[in-house]
C-alpha cells in the first residue's frame, strides 16, 4: 500500500469472498485487506466453503480440486468447456483447511475459525 494510506480497525467481508473466484484475483483481494487492517486490526470473513451434502443445479458443476462453482454459460473469456458444455467460474466453495492456507499464504493470521466464519489479524512481518 502506498505511503499514507487509510487503515482500518476492521475490515468485515460478509459472503463476498466466496464471489472472487480466481486464484489471482483472490490474492489481489486478500492483499490488499492485509494492506488496510491496522495490526492491531481484524479481517472479519463469512463465506460459503465446501458442504459435501450442497446440492448444485444441473447448469452448475463444482470442482472439487479448486473449489470453483461453475455455472453454465455459451463461449466467453474465462469459460471453460466441460462434457461439451461452456461454463463460466461463478462461486469459490474451498474446504475450511484449504481457506485458512489461503489466508495464511497472503499474509494474514488465522485467530479464530469455525468453517467460513473467520477473524484474521496481519502476520508479523506484513
Amino acid at each position: 500500500m502506498g505511503a499514507g494510506g487509510k487503515q482500518y480497525d476492521v475490515v468485515l467481508d460478509s459472503y463476498c469472498l466466496q464471489s472472487i473466484v480466481t486464484d489471482t484475483d483472490r490474492a489481489k483481494l486478500l492483499g490488499a485487506v492485509r494492506d488496510r487492517i491496522k495490526s492491531t486490526g481484524y479481517y472479519v470473513l463469512s463465506t460459503a466453503i465446501y458442504e459435501p451434502d450442497r446440492v448444485y443445479d444441473n447448469d452448475f458443476r463444482y470442482d472439487a480440486t479448486s473449489g470453483i462453482c461453475y455455472q453454465a454459460a455459451g463461449p466467453a473469456e474465462d469459460a471453460i468447456q466441460l462434457d461439451g458444455t461452456w461454463y463460466l467460474p461463478h462461486r469459490r466453495h474451498l474446504q475450511a483447511a484449504a481457506l485458512r492456507v489461503e489466508l495464511e499464504t497472503a499474509g494474514l493470521r488465522v485467530v479464530s475459525q469455525e468453517g467460513g466464519d473467520v477473524i484474521c489479524v496481519r502476520s508479523h512481518g506484513t
